[in-house]
C-alpha cells in the first residue's frame, strides 16, 4: 500500500488530460509495516493530516500504533496498544482507541487521556463525524459521543431502519449542523451488491431510506433562498444485462415535509 498525495487539477475544465494526479510517496513496508496487516481494519485514513496504522509488533506481544504524515510519510508517533482500532481526529492530533466495548481518547502531543466511554452493545463502524464528536453504530442504533461534555456518554441518536439488518456499514455522514444524519449499507442482491442510506433529521424525529451506495451533505445557496440550504449528493451503480454497469449521481435538496424528507433536484446517469 502507497501513502500518497493527490492533486485536482482545476486551472483547464477544457484539458484531456486526467483530473486527479496521484504522487508516490512510498511503501508502508518501508517503514517496517507487514505487507499483510495492511487492511481496511487495521489502515485507517480520517483526514489528509494523518494515517494511522495497527500492526503486530514481532518482538512484542501488544500491537503497535503508528501515525503518519500521507503526504511525506514522516513518523508522528509510535507506540503499543492493546486497542483494536484506531482513529486520528480529522483536524487535531488526537487519537481513539477502541477495545471491544471500551473507547479512549488522548492527545498525542500532551500524552493525556481526554475521555473515555464504555457501550453496552458491540460496535459494527465507528468514525470522527467533526472534531469533537465520534459516532458509535451498533447493530440497533446510532450514537454521537461528545469528547468535551466530561463524564457523558454517547447519546442514542436514532434506531437503525429494518432495512439495514443484514448490510455491511461503510459510510456514517452528517451535515456541519449535526440535524441531518445519514448511514450507508451494502448487501448482496442476486447478482450485485445493492446500496440502502438511511436518512435521519433530529429536529423533526423523522427517517426515510434511499437507494444509494455512496452520500454526503453540502450547502448550497438557491436563488430563492437568503440562506443556504442542505443538500444530499447521492451516488449509486446498478449491473445491468451483459454486465454494464450503470452508475447514477444526484442531488438532493433536503426538506421536512410531512410527505417526504426528499426533493430531487438533478440525476446524473452514465453507462460505464
Amino acid at each position: 500500500m502507497l501513502f500518497s498525495a493527490s492533486q485536482t487539477e482545476v486551472d483547464d475544465m477544457t484539458d484531456t488530460g486526467p483530473p486527479i494526479t496521484i504522487n508516490d510517496g512510498g511503501q508502508l513496508a518501508d517503514i517496517g509495516i507487514p505487507l499483510d496487516q495492511v487492511l481496511w481494519s487495521r489502515v485507517t485514513m480520517t483526514s489528509d493530516r494523518w494515517i494511522a496504522v495497527r500492526h503486530d509488533n514481532k518482538d512484542e506481544k501488544r500491537s503497535m500504533v503508528t501515525v503518519l504524515s500521507p503526504k511525506d510519510g514522516t513518523i508522528s508517533f509510535a507506540g503499543q496498544t492493546s486497542a483494536d482500532s484506531v482513529l486520528m481526529n480529522p483536524t487535531q492530533p488526537i487519537v481513539a482507541l477502541k477495545a471491544g466495548l471500551r473507547f479512549e481518547v488522548f492527545n498525542l502531543n500532551t500524552k493525556l487521556m481526554i475521555s473515555k466511554a464504555k457501550l453496552h452493545n458491540p460496535i459494527v463502524y465507528w468514525t470522527w463525524v467533526n472534531a469533537d464528536v465520534i459516532a458509535m453504530v451498533t447493530d440497533t442504533a446510532v450514537y454521537h459521543w461528545d469528547l468535551w461534555q466530561a463524564d457523558c456518554p454517547p447519546e442514542k441518536m436514532f434506531t437503525r431502519h429494518n432495512r439495514l439488518t443484514f448490510c455491511e456499514i461503510v459510510s456514517y455522514k452528517v451535515d456541519p449542523s449535526l440535524k441531518w444524519l445519514a448511514i450507508t449499507g451494502l448487501t448482496p442482491e442476486d447478482d450485485s451488491i445493492s446500496g440502502i442510506t438511511q436518512l435521519y433529521n433530529l429536529d423533526e424525529d423523522i427517517t426515510q431510506c434511499i437507494c444509494a451506495h455512496a452520500v454526503c451533505f453540502a450547502q448550497y445557496r438557491f436563488d430563492d433562498n437568503l440562506s443556504p440550504s442542505t443538500v444530499l449528493c447521492v451516488s449509486s451503480r446498478d449491473v445491468e444485462n451483459h454486465g454494464k454497469v450503470r452508475g447514477k449521481g444526484g442531488i438532493i435538496r433536503l426538506s421536512c415535509t410531512l410527505m417526504s424528507l426528499l426533493v430531487c433536484l438533478w440525476v446524473y446517469d452514465q453507462v460505464i
